[in-house]
């Protein structure tokens, strides 16, 4: 069971984490996965992600039901924010779950059918700066912690990234920091789902969440 490899492989978040860890609670995401993961997360980046570098993403992966992901980029040629003149949010969901989808991971052993939804806006260059900087910030704070951190059978798994960095929690997620970065990645996906004559009022939302988990940055750094 998938659960149980995560468990063995990270073995690193302590529910008596020290106060470091404990304020941010993102690991590492594992350099080695096994190879069903990589098949896994593979699938995934084809069927849920963008197909083009982001500047921001959060893929959320559950259990049993569909993996969803958002994100944040700029058009095909940029690779840095810099670089960006103009950005965009894009939410992928899948209707069923992924990994339970592919022909090795059922009884049926059989491939199924998995239908995904998309959505593309655009979002204002200060508000995408601003987000990409907080984001960047809280995976900096990425560490392995030194005590065990005891999930839930079968959780959710949040990865981060952005650009080079990585950064993956459990939800609901074991600390404050990890927690407001996952309602962060929400309000995004409430922005770009939002009709276009409610995403202004979703943005000031969007901006709010943005200045909680930079609040909460100023005091624990």
């Amino acid at each position: 069971m998938r659960v149980l490899t995560l468990l063995v492989i990270f073995c690193m978040l302590g529910g008596s984490a020290k106060a470091g860890s404990e304020s941010y609670c993102l690991r590492p995401v594992n350099p080695y996965p096994g190879d069903w993961h990589v098949r896994y997360t593979d699938e995934l980046h084809k069927r849920i992600e963008p197909q083009i570098h982001t500047f921001a993403q959060m893929r959320v992966e559950p259990a049993f039901e569909g993996e969803y992901s958002v994100s944040i980029h700029g058009i095909p040629d940029n690779l840095r924010f810099w670089q960006a003149t103009k950005c965009f949010v894009s939410y992928y969901a899948a209707d069923k779950n992924i990994f339970s989808s592919m022909q090795e991971n059922n009884e049926q052993k059989q491939k199924r059918e998995v239908t995904v939804a998309t959505a593309t806006v655009d979002i204002p260059l200060p508000l995408a700066k601003r987000i990409y900087t907080v984001w960047q910030k809280m995976l900096l704070k990425t560490r392995y912690a030194e005590d065990e951190f005891n999930a839930a059978p079968d959780p959710t798994t949040v990865e981060f990234s952005s650009e080079s960095l990585y950064g993956e929690t459990y939800y609901p997620a074991p600390c404050k920091g990890a927690g407001l970065l996952i309602e962060l990645g929400e309000r995004l996906i409430d922005y770009c789902k939002a009709p276009p004559d409610k995403r202004a009022a979703v943005s000031k939302a969007l901006e709010a969440q943005a200045a909680a988990l930079e609040t909460f940055l100023k005091h624990h750094s």
